[in-house]
C-alpha cells in the first residue's frame, strides 16, 4: 500500500472481530478474537474474520466519517478475508465478504486469503461479474451447455464439456475434474458465487446490505500495489487500472 503524498501513516487497532470459536467443552461457543486495523482513517484491513461484531462495525463507520479529503467521509479501501465461496468456521465466504463491503461502501474492495484450488483469473472473472451487478441466472454451468463454452481452464478441457445428449460417463468425468480443481468453469464458479450472495440472509447488523449497490471488488495477490491519495478520494493500483 502506498500513499501518493509524503505523510505519517497512522495505523489504529480498530476493535476486535471473530475468527471462529474455541472448540472446548466448557467454552460455550466463545468466539476466538482477532484484530483488525484502520490505516490513516481510509483503509480497513481485516484478514482473518468469521464475523464482524456490530460494535466494531460502528467503529469502522465512525472512524472515517467527516474527513476533509474530498471523499465525502467514504472508506477508500477495504481489504477483507474471503477463504472460498462457502462460509467457513473461521473465515468469511464470498457472500459474507460482499455483504460487509456493501455496508461499509468502500471505493475499492480487495479480497484476500483464498484457498489454492481456484486460479486468480477465475476469481477475477467472478469479481468483475459481482461488480457489474450481474445475477446468477446470467451464468450457465458447462456441464449443461454446449461445447461453444469459452470460459473453461485449461483450454484443452473444453473437449470434456458435455451436452444433454452426451453419455453419463463423460459427464461424470467432467464433474470429477471440476470438484478436484483440475478443470475450472468460470461461469459455473461465478454462478455459484452469485447464488450464495443472492440467497444468503445477512445477520441483523448487515440487514440493509442487499439494498445497496454491489461494490467494486477484485482479488488481491502478492505484488499488488494500491495507491491512495491523502487529499482526494482517488484509489488506483498497479494491475487493475
Amino acid at each position: 500500500m502506498e500513499a501518493k503524498e509524503d505523510a505519517r501513516i497512522e495505523v489504529i487497532l480498530l476493535g476486535t472481530v471473530h475468527h471462529g470459536k474455541f472448540f472446548e467443552s466448557n467454552s460455550k461457543d466463545k468466539p476466538y478474537i482477532c484484530t483488525s486495523y484502520m490505516i490513516s482513517k481510509t483503509i480497513y484491513y481485516v484478514s482473518d474474520v468469521s464475523e464482524i461484531p456490530e460494535e466494531t462495525m460502528t467503529k469502522i463507520l465512525e472512524s472515517h466519517s467527516g474527513r476533509g479529503d474530498g471523499g465525502g467521509g467514504r472508506l477508500k479501501v477495504l481489504i477483507i478475508d474471503t477463504l472460498r465461496l462457502l462460509p467457513h468456521a473461521s473465515h468469511f465466504g464470498i457472500a459474507q465478504a460482499i455483504h460487509a463491503a456493501q455496508r461499509l461502501n468502500p471505493i475499492r474492495t480487495y479480497l484476500v486469503g483464498f484457498t489454492h484450488r481456484v486460479t486468480h483469473d477465475c476469481w477475477t472473472y467472478c469479481c468483475q461479474a459481482i461488480s457489474q451487478g450481474r445475477r446468477s441466472t446470467d451464468f450457465k454451468a458447462s456441464s449443461s451447455s454446449s461445447s461453444s463454452q469459452t470460459n473453461i481452464y485449461p483450454p484443452q478441457a473444453r473437449d470434456l464439456v458435455v451436452t444433454e445428449q452426451d453419455s453419463g460417463k463423460s459427464r461424470q468425468r467432467f464433474e470429477v475434474l471440476l470438484e478436484r480443481g483440475v478443470v475450472e468453469d468460470y461461469d459455473r464458479f461465478t454462478g455459484q458465487a452469485l447464488r450464495l450472495i443472492e440467497a444468503d440472509n445477512p445477520t441483523p447488523p448487515l440487514s440493509n446490505a442487499l439494498a445497496l449497490e454491489m461494490p467494486w471488488v477484485r482479488p488481491a495477490f502478492d505484488g499488488l500495489v494500491v495507491h491512495t491519495s491523502l487529499r482526494s478520494s482517488q484509489v488506483t493500483d498497479n494491475f487493475y487500472d
